[in-house]
């Protein structure tokens, strides 16, 4: 893993790109109606401040953070089989 060569940098760009560039954990959390933090945040009820709000903001944060996590590291685990 610790082989620095062009094909690899160029592949850790875009498969970090990609799914920041076009929020694409947002999207998929939207498509299968987990915690999307858009629609979260599009709640008239959680625009005022409460413990319970904040802690449904936490979750929602955590979920798309494995998310997005698992769509980066996904297609680098398969190309990183091809490549290197």
């Amino acid at each position: 893993m610790w082989n620095f060569t062009p094909l690899w940098i160029i592949t850790v760009f875009v498969t970090h790109y990609i799914p920041d560039r076009y929020g694409l954990a947002d999207k998929y959390l939207q498509l299968i109606h987990g915690r999307s933090f858009t629609e979260f945040m599009a709640n008239p009820e959680n625009q005022t401040y409460s413990p319970h709000v904040a802690l449904r903001a936490g979750f929602a944060t955590i979920v798309y953070v494995i998310i997005d996590n698992t769509m980066h590291l996904i297609p680098m685990y398969y190309l990183a089989k091809i490549i290197l």
